[in-house]
């Protein structure tokens, strides 16, 4: 008969076997291809016990059996794993002011579908909003053919995430418990949960800078959001409101925000602030916030007076934000994503070329520039850290 301290124990060691399966799946997934020997290698673990693990991988179907070529003139190429594309999907979802974006992954990374639908109307509340994201999940597994596997699905919205409490202040959605709407996900989706979208679109361009120490994210939609990676991790700060970049008051009595400051950088940088300026509050209304940057992009390629005007005194509004982030932070590199990056041209600077010993204030300069994701960063953040949740604990997504 099991006794309380022999139940401890037996958790105690499925705790440290889930723990070691996900070193070895994060060991293969940075490896792409990788043997046993190297498994062993990379991650400390004596060969019976890197065998064991594989064995287990194997069984689950989180890996497939490849082969790596031999060095050299001879030899019988080596056995080695990789991870297979459809032990579950990994699903990252981006809810902004307008429309509801997806991007299905398998397990090894690579994008199966996606889909960008434009939402006329706004839903009542997070709940609502919740079950319309399944619904446009289940609509594009039914288009593509996508098997309904095991899944993990990311939900960044322009929120606060402080477990188990989230709050979305620009939809007037206050205090929401995360448990509540993890029990409206239907059976297939073991794991889901919520991200602010500034957080995913940082995550996105961490992952593609796994050598950068810090990167932080400025993110435009309808306002200005962003986020901190440090080592690789998301820092999210005291109540998960760390990142709020446009909140950087940059005018002393300047415009008043929502906030309750004045001068912040939302009210001088952002697609809304920009159509005000210009005075084209029924251009944004008809266009959208996405469309409307890639538009007033366009403008501004064309040599439009107006536009290029704007983006100039835009950059230097920025300008004191980065000040400010490169004396707190100190990041390697500020990236502008959503609605900034097609603004990037215009609005991206390299690092300083004084020095130190020059102008104490270069110690602090910072390069800006535009994502190679585009406007996407934040759906592919959301999809990264879907399928993080994946590796770093294989054993929900099966049904053994």
């Amino acid at each position: 008969m099991a006794t309380a301290g022999s139940e401890y124990v037996v958790q105690r060691l499925d705790g440290v076997r889930r723990a070691n399966l996900a070193v070895v799946s994060r060991t293969i997934d940075r490896l792409r291809i990788a043997s046993q020997t190297a498994i062993s290698d990379e991650t400390g673990l004596a060969n019976g016990a890197a065998a064991n693990l594989l064995a287990e991988l194997r069984r689950i179907g989180l890996v497939e059996d490849t082969e790596i070529a031999a060095t050299g003139a001879r030899g019988r190429p080596r056995r080695a794993v990789r991870l297979a594309s459809r032990f579950a999907l990994a699903v990252g979802v981006e809810v902004s002011v307008e429309a509801v974006a997806i991007s299905v992954r398998g397990t090894d990374g690579v994008e199966l579908a996606n889909s960008y639908a434009r939402q006329e109307r706004r839903p009542d509340s997070l709940p609502a909003a919740v079950l319309d994201v399944l619904a446009e999940y289940a609509k594009l597994l039914g288009t593509t053919g996508l098997p309904p596997l095991a899944a993990s699905l990311v939900i960044a919205l322009p929120g606060v995430v402080a477990s188990p409490h989230l709050r979305v202040p620009p939809f007037g959605w206050t205090d929401v418990l995360i448990p509540d709407l993890v029990r409206t996900a239907p059976p297939p989706v073991r794991r889901l949960s919520f991200l602010n979208d500034g957080d995913a679109a940082v995550i996105a361009e961490a992952a593609l800078r796994p050598e950068v120490e810090c990167v932080a994210a400025i993110h435009g939609s309808d306002g200005i959001g962003g986020g901190v990676s440090l080592n690789g991790r998301l820092f999210s700060g005291a109540g998960g409101a760390a990142g709020q970049f446009g909140h950087v008051v940059v005018e002393t009595s300047g415009r008043p925000c929502h906030c309750g400051n004045q001068g912040c950088l939302c009210q001088y940088i952002s697609t809304t602030a920009f159509a005000e300026d210009l005075r084209e509050g029924a251009t944004l209304s008809a266009l959208g916030h996405r469309r409307y940057a890639t538009d007033l992009a366009t403008r501004a390629r064309r040599g439009d007076s107006a536009a290029l005007n704007l983006l100039e005194r835009a950059k230097a509004r920025l300008g004191q934000a980065v000040d400010v982030l490169g004396a707190v932070l100190s990041p390697e590199t500020v990236v502008l994503t959503g609605n900034l990056a097609v603004l990037a041209p215009w609005l991206a600077s390299p690092p300083s070329s004084r020095t130190p010993a020059q102008e104490y204030r270069a110690e602090w300069s910072r390069p800006v520039e535009g994502s190679a994701l585009g406007q996407d960063s934040v759906v592919s953040g959301a999809a990264v850290a879907a399928r993080a949740a994946i590796l770093d604990d294989p054993l929900s997504f099966t049904t053994t």
